[in-house]
């Protein structure tokens, strides 16, 4: 009571007694009265209270800044009006001007007050929900606020922040020096600056298209500036961090998903005109590609190729009979459990050769040498199989020769 604050007594928080608490008829639809202020009304010296003003609000409006302002003017104008009473007619008719004019003033300054603390409650709670990290720190590397986001972005915990540990140990090594270098540019020539570096703690999340988890860096786009004081000394630098390693792991693999696709067609380019035989094989023996020399070396054309693979034969259909055995045994291994190939066999397709020094033919059987492996996927089982074909005939012609 003596510091004639405005008492407000609710029934939510238990504080207004249940005497209080009645209807009024004809008022509010006989509704109980949910809220009372006591407004205590002190004597023109202010040391003694001369009555209290019960009032109470309507259930139908809730009690607010604006009930608020009301009830603290309803209580400067009664003890106003009961001081001026006892005061002597011109004194009271300058008082009266007086406290017009500081009642107006209080009434504006209280009005100011509570919109203001409206501002803060609600910038905080937006600062606390935001998902950009917010951060102040001070030149000698003091934390002075943080939001949530700053902490999940960085991975800085309270308690270490509260130790005053070195934020660079949070930094990537290989980014430590350009940061490093722009807070010193920043807290030494007072400017702001804005820069993408990484944090030291890995970047893992879910794609929900794919459901895959992706994983890398976590970048962080900063910005920061400083705040001076009346003096130009800085008080604090403010910075903001918004997290954008979903965005560089996209441009990572849109970077590779091109070099890919360029080596491919380089690739494709070089194996269309290779003098060998290159092929790429499911582990079922399914053809995924096969470039030209493959079916000039192999005897067959395209065509009967396909006739082949209708009748679930494909390229074994021209391996020489008595050559099936052990190529079939060598390609299960390579297809099953990754086993390297390189071996000799004969095909279907006769050779023949012509020496241009001498004009001499020679014919004979179509000798191949066959150089494959196998691709293994993330659980371990082979998902194709990549070789090369070369026709060595003349060389083992030479041999028999020789022998």
């Amino acid at each position: 009571w003596k510091s004639g604050d405005v008492v407000v007594l609710q029934a939510k928080d238990g504080t207004l007694p249940d005497s209080m608490a009645v209807a009024v008829a004809d008022r509010a639809s006989g509704d109980k009265v949910q809220t009372v202020c006591v407004i205590p009304l002190p004597d023109i010296s202010g040391d003694h209270v001369m009555a209290f003003l019960t009032l109470a609000l309507t259930p139908r409006r809730p009690y607010d800044s604006e009930a608020a302002i009301f009830a603290y003017y309803l209580r400067d104008i009664l003890v106003k009006s009961a001081s001026a009473i006892f005061l002597p007619e011109e004194h009271r008719r300058a008082r009266q001007k007086f406290e017009q004019v500081e009642a107006s003033l209080a009434q504006q300054l209280r009005a100011t007050t509570l919109e203001t603390e409206r501002l803060e409650s609600r910038f905080a709670r937006m600062a606390h929900l935001a998902p950009v990290g917010m951060y102040a720190i001070t030149p000698d590397s003091r934390t002075t606020f943080y939001n949530q986001a700053y902490l999940d972005i960085t991975g800085i915990t309270e308690q270490a922040i509260e130790a005053r540990t070195d934020p660079l140990e949070y930094l990537h090594t290989d980014d430590r020096e350009k940061v490093m270098s722009a807070w010193i540019v920043c807290l030494e020539d007072k400017q702001s600056f804005t820069l993408e570096y990484r944090i030291s703690k890995e970047w893992s999340q879910t794609d929900p298209i794919s459901g895959e988890t992706m994983t890398g860096d976590t970048w962080v786009l900063a910005t920061a500036a400083p705040e001076l004081d009346d003096d130009g000394n800085i008080i604090h630098v403010q910075g903001w961090l918004l997290d954008i390693s979903g965005q560089k792991y996209h441009e990572k693999s849109r970077i590779q998903q091109i070099e890919n696709e360029q080596s491919e067609d380089r690739f494709a380019r070089m194996a269309a005109e290779a003098p060998m035989g290159m092929y790429l094989l499911k582990p079922t023996g399914q053809p995924l590609y096969l470039n030209d020399a493959y079916f000039d070396i192999i005897g067959f054309t395209r065509e009967e190729f396909e006739e082949a693979e209708r009748r679930g034969l494909g390229w074994a259909d021209q391996i020489h009979e008595e050559d099936r055995g052990f190529v079939g045994e060598a390609w299960l291994a390579l297809a099953q459990e990754g086993v390297p190939l390189n071996l000799h066999y004969r095909v279907k397709k006769p050779w023949n050769y012509i020496d241009e020094a001498t004009g001499t033919q020679m014919t004979g059987e179509t000798w191949l040498q066959s150089t494959a492996f196998s691709e293994i996927g993330h659980d371990g089982q082979v998902v194709a199989v990549q070789g090369f074909v070369f026709d060595v005939s003349l060389k083992k012609f030479s041999e028999r020769l020789l022998s």
